[in-house]
């Protein structure tokens, strides 16, 4: 192993050691019909279920215009482990099912807004929006 290769799976260990929320993240599925019900019904698929930790990059809200109303906009982002969230797509649901340190922050939905690869990442880095 090089130098490099042990100073890169350091850095995953420590970053994942901050990962102290559980996420599960989902996408939806196709509709299919329920003879039984009479109704469609759409299974999501589990994508990713461990731990993550969501951040904002900054506490402050930002005035964003848009079409002539004035929104506020920050900017969320959901830390993954590299080498278990390879299969996370934008638009995939996001739930914070546990949180150790902000209880608060458990049944929070976001939604993947963006996606993150680089390959000496420590951890996979989305763009979230809360939903």
């Amino acid at each position: 192993m090089s130098v490099f290769t042990g100073a890169l799976s350091m850095g995953r260990t420590l970053a994942e050691s901050r990962m102290t929320d559980t996420v599960l993240i989902t996408r939806g599925g196709t509709p299919v019909f329920d003879d039984a019900t009479g109704n469609y019904t759409t299974t999501a698929a589990t994508i990713y279920n461990g731990p993550a930790r969501l951040s904002l990059r900054s506490s402050l809200v930002s005035d964003v215009d848009a079409q002539g109303q004035l929104l506020a906009g920050q900017s969320p982002r959901l830390d993954l482990p590299v080498s278990t969230s390879g299969g996370v797509q934008v638009n995939d649901t996001v739930t914070v099912t546990a949180s150790v340190n902000d209880p608060a922050a458990e049944g929070l939905v976001l939604n993947v807004e963006g996606l993150f690869y680089q390959t000496d990442a420590t951890a996979r880095r989305l763009s979230v929006e809360i939903q």
